[in-house]
């Protein structure tokens, strides 16, 4: 059979359709991405490799998701104030180098506001853990005075 004449996607439409979303999705990313570069023992790398190689990846492929929790993770342990500016240098950063690569006009919204050709990435973060906590806080309260 070579099509599904009903219009539905045969595995071979699967295949065509997520190629072009992953188009669309590596286009917009590589404006939203940055190199950096570590340096680390030979002996890691090589396990890096090794690694990605046994998943048909480059080492790079296997950690950049890993960079970006690590991200969250360190920011996440910083104090309040530290957060405050640390999110406000990293979202500047962050818009100097999409404006570099190209982006003249973006919005940015979340829960810190709209930001116009501004990122504001980590500033909503906070804002957003700010408002998760604050509710986790409430419901805690509230369950300790209605027992």
């Amino acid at each position: 059979m070579i099509g599904n004449l009903n219009g539905g996607y045969t595995r071979g439409g699967e295949i065509v359709e997520g190629s072009y979303e992953a188009e669309h999705d590596h286009a917009g990313y590589e404006v939203h991405s940055t190199k950096i570069s570590v340096k680390l023992s030979v002996d890691a790398a090589c396990m890096f490799n090794a690694i990605a190689a046994r998943f048909g990846n480059t080492r790079f492929q296997l950690l950049e998701s890993h960079f970006d929790a690590l991200a969250t993770e360190m920011f996440n342990a910083l104090s309040d104030s530290d957060k405050e500016k640390l999110s406000n240098t990293a979202d500047m950063e962050a818009t100097d180098i999409l404006i570099k690569q190209g982006l003249s006009e973006f919005t940015c919204a979340g829960a810190a506001g709209t930001f116009k050709n501004e990122n504001a990435t980590w500033r909503n973060y906070l804002a957003l853990s700010k408002t998760s906590f604050a509710s986790e806080s409430e419901r805690s309260y509230s369950e300790k005075v209605n027992k």
